[in-house]
């Protein structure tokens, strides 16, 4: 699979979208100036995963990447448990 990073032709210029072969939205990174917000589809579950504040936007995109399984995980990737709970 290939993906490429698009600008949200929806939203500000802050939020950029992971699009896929399909044109499906992968993953998402909103930028609010003082920290990068990413948010990603889990290749394993299927679930959709919040990161947390990244300072840098290529962090952030590069963690998207990874969760997305583009890219092998890295340690502390992976989500804590009650994350998938409902209470």
């Amino acid at each position: 699979m290939t993906a490429t990073w698009q600008p949200n032709p929806y939203s500000p210029d802050e939020v950029e979208g992971l699009v896929d072969d399909d044109g499906s939205v992968i993953a998402l990174v909103e930028d609010f100036g003082y920290a990068c917000y990413p948010s990603a589809i889990n290749a394993s579950t299927g679930n959709r995963e919040r990161g947390g504040a990244y300072y840098d936007r290529v962090e952030a995109r590069l963690w998207c990447e990874r969760v997305a399984g583009l890219h092998p995980e890295k340690p502390g990737d992976e989500r804590p448990p009650f994350y998938y709970t409902k209470p």
